[in-house]
């Protein structure tokens, strides 16, 4: 009797222990694992991008493509745009800005010069933001074509008619910015169309309490800052200058997908794609929108 006693004291103090274990694994932060069913890129034209990042179950494995960077085309042009969108892409990387009248328009650098533009002599060095629709209009994209600077307006319209969603990188995050990319897309009903980055927690703060259907990216700076997002739970988080593979499942945990950028970088190859997809990643910002399909494939 003794002896049964003392067995079922030593299988309770055991079951204590395990469920101590347990609880003070989820106070350390460390999240229990969480099953997700992965959408492939293959299969992704056939579902609308905003359900599925929406979705807070479901996994992926898609491609980001960087500044719209399809062919040979210049960086945020239509031309890459259609492209990217005829391939599939479900996300395309855009950078905003804003002219002197009040248009958005797409151009990454703040000032035109000749190593990023064909411009007037007279325009070399100006601010873009501080060029009138006259100026803007003698402006070109550099390369073969001498693509003019798209509107976001023209972008919208580029996309329309596809199964992509554009990530927007704004070069200035103020309200009166993003208030008014908000009402572009509105304007044309696309707002499951758009997903606006955000690198200040105050800026996703801003989006997902003025605007709750839009979709947002939150540039995490930092493990910190990756936790503090989850109370205002954005669709994405990018690490942005970091990587920690732990911070993956705790990331999953809030259903949020995480989004890592190799474009520009030697990692840039499918030999990384695979690393990163294998821990978790869901979706990879690339310069290579060919080669990534050809590695779906």
């Amino acid at each position: 009797m003794l002896k049964k006693r003392i067995t079922g004291s030593v299988g309770f103090i055991m079951l204590l222990v395990c469920l101590g274990c347990s609880s003070s694994a989820r106070f350390l932060g460390i999240p229990p694992a969480r099953r997700f069913t992965v959408m492939p890129f293959a299969t992704s034209r056939h579902f609308n991008v905003d359900r599925v990042l929406t979705d807070r179950t479901m996994g992926l494995h898609w491609p980001s493509i960087h500044r719209a960077r399809a062919g040979e085309q210049p960086d945020n042009s239509i031309k890459g745009i259609e492209l990217a969108a005829q391939a599939g892409a479900p996300l395309i990387e855009i950078e905003l800005r804003r002219t002197d009248a009040g248009a958005l328009i797409l151009f990454h650098d703040s000032s035109v010069r000749s190593t990023n533009a064909t411009i007037p002599d007279r325009l070399s060095g100006r601010k873009i933001e501080s060029l009138s629709d006259e100026e803007l209009g003698t402006v070109r994209l550099r390369g073969r074509d001498q693509l003019s600077i798209p509107t976001f307006r023209q972008v919208l319209d580029a996309v329309k008619p596809y199964n992509s969603a554009l990530e927007l990188d704004l070069k200035s995050e103020s309200p009166q910015r993003i208030d008014a990319l908000v009402a572009e897309a509105q304007s044309s009903a696309q707002i499951p169309q758009i997903v606006v980055q955000c690198h200040k927690l105050e800026t996703l703060a801003y989006v997902r309490g003025t605007f709750p259907k839009i979709m947002t990216i939150f540039r995490a700076k930092s493990f910190a800052e990756l936790q503090q997002s989850y109370q205002l739970l954005p669709q994405i988080v990018e690490f942005e200058g970091w990587y920690a593979p732990e911070a993956i499942a705790e990331a999953h945990f809030h259903g949020i997908k995480v989004l890592v950028s190799v474009a520009g970088s030697i990692k840039d190859n499918s030999f990384s794609w695979k690393a990163y997809f294998s821990e978790g990643v869901d979706i990879i910002r690339t310069n290579r929108l060919e080669a990534m399909i050809e590695f779906f494939s």
